[in-house]
């Protein structure tokens, strides 16, 4: 049944623009996912619905984001019980969530959520990000199972991380990606990853130059398949085996393809799933691909 202290009308979800519907659901949502530094008396929340079947049964759900700010976006799911609902799981606390998709898994019929978040950094580089987040029912809650960078657009100088260096010059890295997806024997993501590496024309400049000034000195085409894996319960690349320490792994980054490797030379790394559900990085060299 559900909790007394935290549901909601599904006629105040239908019609949640009106200022008192509004008021309650931000407030649901804030108690639900513990945000105490949002209140929703000081926050002007931009409100978005999803009503959905997402698992193989007759329930209803229904997906609540509420967008603050460019920083600040809660999200969960709620569960109708007739003419109510309540909390169902928490997603999370997100920065600006700028798309969402729903994938039936074809096995167990339950929908894998995907969420596109934009990550607007200002850490010693001007760096725009998008991170392709995913969430399916583990049989208790909606838990992430996938988590990839995907658009990026960085932008930085050489004399603010190093004041003796004698290369002030302004780089770039950048990403774009495209998305496509199958979903007939199991759920399969295709990435497609345009990415160049490019330096500014500009030298010793305060302000961050036009774009058109920084000329490509390396740039590729990466695709990359993430397959929803049972077995490891996250999207993975591919599987292997570890040789230090003998065990199987589900291989879910490869560190080589991210954008930020056309920079400079780094080792073959990658992160990988353990059976205990750990993550680590690994070297290539300590990697034998099944």
């Amino acid at each position: 049944m559900p909790n007394q202290q935290n549901k909601l009308s599904m006629s105040c979800i239908k019609n949640c623009t009106q200022p008192e519907n509004k008021s309650l659901i931000i407030h649901s949502i804030i108690t639900a996912c513990d945000a105490g530094t949002l209140s929703e008396e000081n926050c002007q929340g931009e409100i978005k619905i999803f009503e959905k079947n997402l698992l193989n049964n007759d329930t209803n759900f229904i997906l609540i984001l509420v967008q603050f700010d460019k920083n600040n976006t809660l999200a969960a799911i709620y569960e109708q019980y007739g003419d109510f609902c309540t909390i169902s799981s928490v997603l999370g606390r997100y920065y600006e969530i700028v798309e969402v998709n729903f994938i039936l898994e074809p096995i167990s019929k339950n929908t894998l959520i995907l969420f596109r978040e934009q990550v607007d950094m200002a850490t010693g580089i001007y760096e725009t990000s998008d991170f392709l987040k995913g969430y399916l029912w583990n049989g208790n809650f909606y838990s992430q199972v996938l988590n990839t960078p995907y658009n990026i657009k960085a932008y930085w100088n050489n004399a603010w991380i190093d004041c003796s260096s004698q290369n002030k010059q302004w780089e770039k890295a950048q990403q774009n990606c495209n998305l496509t997806w199958n979903n007939v024997d199991k759920i399969i993501l295709y990435i497609y990853r345009a990415q160049e590496y490019s330096i500014s024309n500009v030298e010793d400049s305060i302000n961050l130059p036009e774009d058109n000034t920084f000329q490509i000195v390396e740039s590729r085409f990466v695709v990359e398949t993430l397959s929803w894996s049972e077995k490891w319960n996250c999207f993975i690349l591919y599987e292997g085996v570890c040789k230090t320490t003998g065990q199987d792994v589900g291989v879910i980054h490869d560190l080589n393809n991210y954008v930020y490797s056309l920079v400079e030379d780094v080792s073959p790394q990658y992160v990988v799933c353990t059976e205990s559900n750990e993550h680590m990085v690994i070297s290539q060299q300590d990697l034998e691909l099944m």
